[in-house]
Order: C-alpha cells, then sequence, then structure tokens
C-alpha cells in the first residue's frame, strides 16, 4: 500500500486569437482551467489542469493490441519514440509486471480523464507511427454521441477503450508531451500508508493544439471552465479573483517566458527528450511568523526529504526573512502572517531547473500589469 497515489494531468493549450491582454505583452494562447466542485475533498473551488487518477484498465493489454491495429507498429515503439527513458521520473518508470509501458498508460489516464471532465477528445484517427510528438488536430463528435461516451467511461474506465474501437481512434498520445512531475507535500505526520491517500504523485503533460476546444463540464465535479494566459492566471490570482494551487501558479510563471504557442510547444519537445523531469516534492517549514514551502534546489530544502510523511511539517524559531537572509540559492513560496499575498521567489542557475527557464518574478509580472493598467485610465 502506498502512501500517495498516482495522477495525471493535461496542460492543454490552445491558440488563440483573442487572447486577453493586460500589459505590453501578447500571448497567442490559452491554457485550460476547470474550477472544482465544492463538495470534493481535495482542491475544491480551486482552478485546476483536468486529470484524475490512474486506472488499472489504462494498463489493460488491449491497448496494445488496438496500438497495434491503427498505426501499424507496436506501443513499446511509440513509447520509444516518445520518451528519453534514462530521464524518467520514478512515476513513469518501467513496471515488470505491466504490458503496457507506463510512459504511454499515463497520457492515456490523462486523455481518459480530460474526455471525462472537461469532455475534450484528445484522440487521433490516423496517427504517423512511430513519430514523434505533433501538436493535438483535434476530433469531431456530435454531441449526443460525446455526452453518451462520456456517462459510460465515467462510469466504467474501461469504457474509453470501447470508446476507442468504436470510433476506430487511438488516444493521442503523441501530442503529449512529459513536462513535470508534482508529489503532494506532507501536511500531517503519518505511521503507516493510509487506507485513502489523499496525497498524488502527478505526472503533468503539455499538449498544445492550433484549434480551441469546445468543453463541456458536468456541473458537478467541475462547475465551471475558463481559458487563461499564463499572465491573466497570474493576475487574477493575485487579485483574489481565482483560487488555484500552487502547482498551477508555477507552472504559469514558467509559460510566461514563451509568447506563442510554436515557442512553447518546440521547447517542450527538446526538453523532454533532453532533459530529467524531476520529482517535485515541497517540504513545507513552519516559521516564527509564517510559512515556507521550499522547493528542490533551495538551501533549506533537506539532503533527504521526508518523502513518505512520517514527521510532518518541520519547523524553525526563525522568522521567514531570517530563513531567506541564510540562504544564497532560494526555490520558494513564503506566506506570512502580515500579508495576505504568497511571495514566490527562485534565483538558481538554469542548469538546475532540468532544462526549464527560471519562472518568472511573480512580484514584477503584477507591477508590469498594475502599471499598464494604470496608463490606460
Amino acid at each position: 500500500m502506498a502512501y500517495w497515489r498516482e495522477a495525471s494531468t493535461v496542460i492543454l493549450v490552445a491558440k488563440s486569437d483573442s487572447a486577453e491582454r493586460l500589459s505590453h505583452l501578447q500571448f497567442d494562447y490559452e491554457v485550460l482551467l476547470l474550477k472544482r466542485g465544492s463538495a470534493l475533498k481535495f482542491h475544491s473551488e480551486q482552478y485546476v489542469y483536468p486529470g484524475g487518477v490512474v486506472s488499472t484498465e489504462d494498463f489493460d493489454p488491449k491497448w496494445a493490441e488496438l496500438f497495434t491495429k491503427i498505426s501499424q507498429c507496436s506501443i513499446e515503439d511509440v513509447s520509444v519514440a516518445l520518451s528519453n527513458e534514462s530521464k524518467f521520473p520514478p512515476i513513469l518508470r518501467e513496471d515488470p509486471e505491466s504490458t503496457i509501458p507506463r510512459n504511454i498508460a499515463l497520457r492515456i489516464t490523462a486523455i481518459r480523464e480530460t474526455f471525462e471532465e472537461a469532455g475534450v477528445a484528445l484522440v487521433v484517427s490516423k496517427p504517423r507511427c512511430p513519430s514523434q510528438h505533433n501538436t493535438h488536430q483535434g476530433f469531431s463528435m456530435e454531441r449526443t454521441q460525446l455526452e453518451a461516451w462520456r456517462k459510460k467511461v465515467i462510469a466504467d474506465p474501461g469504457m474509453f477503450i470501447k470508446m476507442c474501437e468504436h470510433f476506430d481512434v487511438l488516444p493521442d498520445v503523441w501530442s503529449l508531451v512529459e513536462w513535470v512531475n508534482w508529489l503532494t507535500p506532507v501536511m500531517k505526520p503519518v505511521n503507516k500508508p493510509p487506507k485513502k491517500p489523499m496525497r498524488f504523485d502527478t505526472m503533468f503533460f503539455l499538449c498544445c493544439t492550433e484549434h480551441k476546444p469546445n468543453v463541456f463540464i458536468d456541473g458537478v465535479e467541475n462547475t465551471d471552465c475558463q481559458w487563461f494566459t499564463p499572465e491573466s492566471l497570474i493576475w487574477k490570482r493575485s487579485q483574489g479573483e481565482i483560487v488555484c494551487g500552487d502547482p498551477q501558479a508555477i507552472e504559469s510563471l514558467r509559460m510566461y517566458n514563451y509568447l506563442s504557442l510554436g515557442d512553447l510547444w518546440q521547447f517542450s519537445v527538446r526538453r523532454a527528450m533532453n532533459f530529467a523531469v524531476e520529482r517535485f516534492l515541497v517540504v513545507i517549514i513552519s516559521c516564527a511568523d509564517g510559512i515556507i514551502t521550499v522547493h528542490p534546489h533551495d538551501d533549506c530544502y533537506p539532503q533527504h526529504p521526508d518523502i513518505e510523511g512520517f514527521h510532518g511539517v518541520l519547523s524553525t524559531p526563525k522568522t521567514v526573512a531570517e530563513t531567506r537572509a541564510s540562504c544564497r540559492y532560494l526555490n520558494r513560496i513564503e506566506r506570512t502572517q502580515e500579508s495576505t499575498s504568497n511571495r514566490h521567489i527562485c534565483n538558481l542557475p538554469e542548469h538546475k531547473m532540468c532544462g526549464h527557464k527560471l519562472p518568472a518574478d511573480v512580484t514584477i509580472v503584477v507591477s508590469n500589469i498594475q502599471k499598464c493598467l494604470s496608463a490606460k485610465l
């Protein structure tokens, strides 16, 4: 029994000619986020990327047969073409008991969950096998058919392969690129694996498409959907207009470095094939006047982090500022009792970022937007 559950999610990025502009920057794409329902235990009423928990059906051996039938090549060949196995985090490393490569199965999870939560079918009818990554080209399905199959898949994840067989399509694993791997931090100590863990080891995949798909939420698990530029999400979160977790905020600050969909896509493919995906476990430190969530490679990050959660949250008698002053390299989010906002700080050298560029400085981003909005008055 594990201390967390495995999950997979899609950062769905779509070309947009009408993306919201808040400053002198003009993004030509937007990112889909869904608002979680209030009855949910995990991240209720927060905006998240579509995704969910891995199912055994995502490892069904029949997927290998379907890939061979439709793509005319083996699922193993597809796996090799899409990923650099030497760069995998633990969640993607092979299970000798599985006939489906994990880098393919977790892509299937993310695609299935996106269909369940957003009604977006990231599938492809004639893949060029075993070609490397391609942007998603879209797949049309009548609304009545979509809703009928969606209900079936929600009730039984095993129906997703049935749907693919029915339409003679495959999950578009070619359009998903490994982006980052987040492991939920430890909030309270445990002495044994919980019966139903509320921590998640989540693989984040980036998917780019030239055409914004229609999104259909169920109104229960998800109550709203919005498309954000990286800039608009950072701004609206800073103003309290939306609530989202640190992963969504950090990934928006990463994507802020890329104004065009083409640049973001080309970078993501190049990075995935040449750099490792690091398991991103933040460590929470309680200070005298606030909380720090310390990210990997910060000078305060433990050499041997308590990954299972036996000891709970760390603590120090120092203040947030004193803790910061004692460090040279910073990669953290600071929350003080006197401030209503979170401060993200990252001054790491780029060689410690696993191929990613440094996230933008949220203080500078927000300040630039404020100046531009004031100039318009």
